[in-house]
């Protein structure tokens, strides 16, 4: 009976141990929400926010900094994040202009620059080189 009690008590007085720390993941890098560090140290893929989509929207700057959709780029597609650009809250990314399909009827000059999204690229992996 004593014992009983002893244990109870004991297990009453103790306080519960905090969970153990999970190791942090070096995928976990958002473009959307912070600019990555060293990006050449990750491979940079388009992963669109939606689920289920199989390609992610393209844009240009338009009058006032707008931007404006001219095209689609595929899903799995490899980006390299060189530039990047703010439009309001959300951060957008270069990409080089042969690799999208241009869906918008407007001719732009050789210079233009286009943009993705930054929800819309996510590191899938580290370079092999890369400490």
């Amino acid at each position: 009976m004593q014992l009983a009690l002893l244990t109870i008590l004991a297990n009453w007085m103790t306080h519960p141990m905090p969970m153990r720390a999970k190791p942090v993941d070096p995928l976990l890098v958002n473009p959307a929400h912070e600019v990555p560090v060293a990006p050449e140290t990750y491979r940079w893929q388009i992963r669109p926010f939606t689920k289920g989509a199989t390609f992610a929207g393209v844009y240009a700057i338009g009058y006032e900094r707008n931007p404006f959709g001219v095209g689609t780029i595929a899903a799995d597609t490899e980006i390299k994040l060189e530039e990047f650009t703010q439009f309001g809250q959300t951060t957008y990314y270069a990409v080089p202009a042969g690799s999208f399909k241009v869906s918008s009827p407007t001719q732009f000059p050789p210079d233009t620059r286009f943009w993705v999204r930054g929800l819309d690229i996510k590191a899938t992996a580290r370079k092999p080189d890369a400490k």
